[in-house]
């Protein structure tokens, strides 16, 4: 099960078939999402630049 929220509508997904197409887009996000450590240094970095 899992819950959907847009601007729109809110929405619970119960059919294995859209869970599994949410678990592959989910996954294809945190692929290419940094690491801790990495977020953190970008976020310092952004940081220093703003000061």
């Amino acid at each position: 099960m899992a819950h959907v929220d847009s601007q729109a509508q809110a929405q619970i997904i119960d059919q294995a078939s859209q869970l599994a197409t949410l678990e592959r887009r989910w996954e294809r996000i945190r692929g290419e999402a940094l690491s801790r450590s990495q977020s953190l240094d970008l976020l310092r970095e952004a940081a220093a630049a703003w000061t």
